[in-house]
């Protein structure tokens, strides 16, 4: 069985001349994963330029830190992981500096029938309005959950808080939008 996306892996030739900062080993890992990173960073971000600065930052974290992977296995996982930290980094430096979300992705998360059956949406403007009232953590979990499709075991981390806090300030979020939107 054949595996696909971050499930393939090097050879160990290739490995090993990765973790002794070999130019082989980086070009096969790039040849092997770049396109998943790209994919992966597209799929979160959903803007190609900064998926395309995402990817670049992944085999720039790869070529600094290659030897701190230990196993040949592992390495499609580790550079998974990078890529999702990657862009919650761009999301967390993007949030501070701005906390307006796009009115149309805003409308996208409250109008999907099974987040929120009984929204009746005026205008894209409204929904923006509501989010902007909700608390700054609650925004950022229906934010990375909704938008980002993340789960809250990897949402949780990077705010600091715990899986279960996660869910439940993301049902309280959607609540007090419900309230707000009836």
């Amino acid at each position: 069985m054949k595996k696909e996306g971050f499930g393939q892996s090097l050879t160990q030739f290739e490995f090993v001349a990765l973790i002794k900062d070999k130019r082989l080993g980086f070009d096969a890992a790039y040849k092997l994963y770049a396109d998943h990173v790209y994919s992966l960073a597209l799929h979160i971000l959903g803007d190609k330029d900064v998926a395309c600065d995402i990817l670049q930052q992944v085999f720039e974290t790869l070529l600094m830190k290659a030897s701190h992977v230990k196993k040949l296995e592992s390495l499609g996982a580790w550079l998974k992981r990078v890529t999702i930290n990657a862009c919650m980094g761009h999301f967390r430096k993007t949030s501070k500096t701005s906390n307006n979300i796009d009115a149309e992705e805003a409308f996208e998360i409250l109008a999907e029938p099974y987040r929120i059956q009984e929204a009746k949406l005026k205008d894209e403007q409204q929904v923006l309005d509501y989010l902007a009232k909700l608390p700054g953590i609650q925004r950022s979990v229906v934010y990375y959950y909704a938008v980002y499709g993340l789960r809250h075991n990897e949402i949780a981390p990077s705010l600091g808080i715990e899986e279960a806090n996660s869910r439940q300030l993301y049902r309280r979020a959607l609540q007090q939008l419900r309230s707000w939107l009836q």
